[in-house]
């Protein structure tokens, strides 16, 4: 299977080239829309279909990005001590190593803050019609996946016990990489019964 790898704040996700429709910057040329779903950023009219757009990194992380980074930057510079998780998340923002200092971590988060350029991924479910449009921080490489390196879903499930059960209806399972952490296979279209049912229930 081949696939794209993305990455979503601390995470790296990968889809199906078969799932994906295009990929292209985030432009401010969405509709909002009125509800209380913390995800959903807008609606895009695309190809003739009102395709709605979830911000990803928020879904993963629990906040966007930018916000993820202007707290981190606040932290550093007030000389607060990160926890593990938000340095490794500082690092992997900033494009920088542990072995690198503090001072050049908050000089890179800087620069990455100023040069985010969100990335919005239209899935499909059959090659031609949009599904859904998922908002990540950029597209890292693509590559073959065989079936055998796709761990369950469980063993991802267990890995991030914190995010919300619609989150991991998105989940298909952790695809090991050798040289990197594992990607998040996604499934947008379990991904859209979920949001179809929810739409049923509050009408």
């Amino acid at each position: 299977m081949d696939v794209v790898n993305f990455v979503a704040g601390s995470k790296t996700v990968a889809l199906p080239i078969l799932d994906i429709l295009l990929t292209e910057q985030l432009a401010d040329d969405y509709v909002t829309v009125p509800g209380d779903d913390p995800d959903l950023i807008g609606v895009k009219e695309y190809l003739g279909v009102s395709t709605p757009i979830f911000d990803l990194v928020k879904m993963l992380e629990g906040k966007s990005t930018d916000v993820l980074i202007s707290e981190l930057l606040a932290k550093l510079s007030n000389q607060q001590v990160l926890s593990q998780s938000e340095a490794r998340l500082a690092r992997r923002l900033a494009g920088v190593t542990a072995k690198d200092d503090m001072e050049k971590l908050g000089e890179r988060l800087q620069e990455a803050k100023e040069q985010l350029k969100p990335v919005l991924v239209y899935t499909t479910r059959d090659g031609n019609k949009p599904l859904i449009g998922f908002v990540v921080d950029l597209v890292a490489d693509t590559h073959t996946v065989d079936d055998s390196h796709i761990q369950p879903l469980a063993d991802a499930l267990a890995l991030l016990p914190r995010i919300a059960p619609r989150t991991k209806s998105l989940f298909a399972g952790l695809i090991g990489q050798s040289k990197s952490d594992p990607a998040i296979l996604l499934n947008p279209q379990a991904f859209s019964k979920w949001v179809a049912d929810l739409e049923i229930e509050t009408q």
